[in-house]
């Protein structure tokens, strides 16, 4: 079996996922895609990539260091 079989009928990794899962629930995500931006932007859902972008540049801006 291929390594991606075997990686795929194991459970090696659960914990580690489960553990990223609580982690990122901990943030408030509750559906994907989201998108944590600088400053505490979150966006959610599938949005279009033009809102996506706009709300990247934004947060980039705004950041408390200045802009990068």
């Amino acid at each position: 079996a291929t390594a991606a079989v075997r990686f795929l009928a194991g459970d090696g990794e659960a914990e580690a996922v489960r553990a990223d899962e609580r982690a990122l629930r901990a943030l408030g995500v509750r559906m994907v895609p989201t998108f944590l931006l600088p400053g505490g932007v979150a966006v959610v859902g599938a949005e279009d990539p033009a809102v996506l972008a706009a709300a990247m540049r934004d947060a980039c801006l705004h950041r408390p260091e200045g802009p990068h």
